[in-house]
């Protein structure tokens, strides 16, 4: 696994906020969306393939809330 991309997510009771970097620390994305099994997969569907990025070559990152 080669990490290209970062996704960082901010995790509220209604909302996620999703932000996309590079490695370079460069935001290619934001966006903002409901926080709900049907938004969450229809975004990142579509961040995916806007972006022609790989699961395998994402990291993936929230905060731990306790």
């Amino acid at each position: 696994m080669q990490v290209k991309n970062f996704v960082g997510i901010d995790v509220s009771k209604n909302n996620l906020d999703i932000s996309i970097v590079d490695l370079q620390g460069k935001q290619i994305h934001y966006e903002c969306i409901s926080n709900n099994g049907k938004s969450i997969k229809t975004s990142l569907t579509t961040i995916m393939k806007l972006h022609q990025l790989c699961y395998s070559d994402v990291l993936f990152c929230m905060e731990y809330t306790g």
